[in-house]
């Protein structure tokens, strides 16, 4: 399974849009958002995407009732912290880099994604991959992203 890995929009509706064609084209099956979308009329960009997308808050995130009210059915809000397994991987993610990393190292997860820092991130604790797809707003950088591919337990980075 293709899993696209995003955070950090920050209300950067274009580049959402951007990323959700791309994971059309790219045939992901599943999309998890780190935190940070902003407000809720992002969240229903997520309707154009044809799989499930998994989401958590982030620490600018605003307007939470709305993003819920309006949120497609395709989506799952976790709140702070969201756990899925998909291809016998489990898999936390969370927005916060500095909860990521102890979550890492209890060896209770196959993968940890997290956002916050803005920056692209990848490293193995144990048996564990903990990274950050870097962000979707172009506040600090290019727009960037990541997908893991389950069958292969391997992360890629990519820039739109």
């Amino acid at each position: 399974m293709k899993i696209m890995v995003i955070s950090d929009s920050h209300d950067n509706i274009e580049n959402l849009r951007k990323v959700i064609e791309t994971a059309n084209n790219k045939n992901v099956d599943l999309i998890i958002h780190c935190g940070d979308l902003i407000s809720p009329f992002m969240i229903k960009e997520f309707s154009k995407f044809g799989g499930e997308v998994h989401l958590v808050w982030g620490n600018n995130d605003g307007d939470k009732a709305s993003v819920i009210r309006n949120k497609p059915d395709n989506v799952k809000i976790h709140g702070i912290l969201g756990e899925i397994n998909v291809d016998n991987k489990k898999i936390t993610f969370i927005h916060y880099d500095f909860l990521a990393i102890p979550l890492a190292t209890t060896n209770r997860y196959d993968v940890v994604f997290f956002g916050h820092s803005h920056k692209k991130f990848k490293e193995k604790m144990g048996k564990t991959i903990v990274a950050n797809p870097g962000e979707l707003a172009e506040v600090f950088g290019k727009a960037s992203y990541l997908i893991y591919d389950t069958k292969n337990d391997e992360v890629s980075f990519y820039e739109l």
